[in-house]
């Protein structure tokens, strides 16, 4: 072969179309970084909106026909209230979520389920005395309204009980 046929062959292979496998290498590249810039955006965007939720406990002992002082929840948020009463016999737990809306409707609102079939409970209140839902399976320790910002623990039987109340906001 002549010195000029193997130059012309050479220019031939140099202007090949790229082949299926580069372009198929460069696609995959390029949705790779598409997908790590996405998601490096939605991760940003979400470490600034999650934040570490708050919780007070109240460990409580009543004795009969006694009620504890107010809890008061945070102001205009929703708070999940975990209640329980732990005295062999009666021992139960409950939940709902409450809002001591201050400064609109003045009064405590809530939703939530009572301790054993007791079903579900929901309503709002400023009235002192409202039951708001049972904490046990006797269905003898109630939280209930104690003002418009705060509730009590108000243990109706005649014998000590103890428990806890957990709030979570």
């Amino acid at each position: 072969m002549s010195l000029i046929a193997a130059k012309v062959l050479e220019k031939e292979k140099e202007s090949e179309p790229v082949s299926y496998e580069k372009v198929s290498r460069i696609a995959g590249l390029i949705s790779a970084a598409l997908v790590a810039t996405l998601t490096c955006a939605v991760s940003a965007h979400a470490l600034l909106t999650i934040s570490a939720s708050n919780a007070a406990i109240f460990a409580w002992s009543l004795n009969g026909n006694s009620r504890s002082g107010a809890i008061t929840p945070p102001a205009n948020l929703p708070v999940l209230v975990m209640g329980d009463e732990t005295t062999a016999g009666c021992v139960g737990s409950s939940e709902l979520t409450l809002v001591n809306s201050v400064g609109q409707d003045n009064e405590l609102v809530w939703n939530g389920l009572e301790s054993n079939g007791g079903g579900f409970t929901a309503g709002s209140s400023p009235v002192a005395g409202t039951h708001i839902m049972y904490i046990d399976v006797c269905h003898r320790v109630q939280l209930e309204v104690n003002n418009a910002t705060s509730f009590i623990i108000h243990n109706l039987e005649s014998f000590p009980q103890k428990g806890n109340v957990t709030e979570i906001w």
